[in-house]
């Protein structure tokens, strides 16, 4: 939608512009290239995987939460526990430098108990149970990591808090 003016001002979905298709092309130019030079591509991100243990049991399910710290760049990252193992692969990698770790850690107790599903029918599903300790699960976790560049590859995440 736009509108034109006597001076060839277009208003164009509320966008403001002169001097015509020229100009739009130039700033559509200078754009581009800018969101090239800030780092929107991937290729300086590597995958990371490994174990996920507290006090010795093995993480059945939850989430890793990575958090950039000391040279890291990008937003907080998080990837899924399944059956002990953690990965964050190329497409979703990770930067190199030091990470924060935060652990949603959880195993089955063996009991079973009711819960909504996302259709919002009830279901009996396998109660869980939280591994990880308090002190690891927030903004004031102690558990550091180091991506070091592609040779990171594993990572195991260990924790012993007797």
């Amino acid at each position: 939608m736009s509108v034109t003016f006597a001076n060839r001002t277009e208003v164009v979905f509320g966008w403001c512009r002169a001097g015509g298709p020229r100009r739009m092309l130039k700033a559509t130019l200078v754009v581009t290239v800018l969101g090239l030079v800030s780092g929107c591509n991937r290729a300086d991100r590597y995958p990371v995987s490994g174990n996920v243990t507290v006090n010795g049991a093995k993480a059945e399910s939850g989430r890793v939460f990575l958090v950039p710290v000391e040279g890291a760049n990008g937003p907080r990252v998080a990837a899924r526990i399944s059956d002990g193992v953690y990965s964050f692969n190329s497409d979703g990698g990770l930067a190199p430098g030091k990470y924060r770790v935060e652990l949603d850690a959880l195993r089955k107790t063996g009991r079973k108990t009711k819960a909504r599903l996302v259709g919002g029918e009830m279901a009996e599903v396998d109660e869980t149970e939280q591994l990880a300790p308090a002190a690891y699960r927030g903004e004031e976790s102690p558990l550091l990591v180091d991506v070091p560049g592609p040779a990171a590859g594993k990572i195991d995440i260990t924790i012993s808090s007797k």
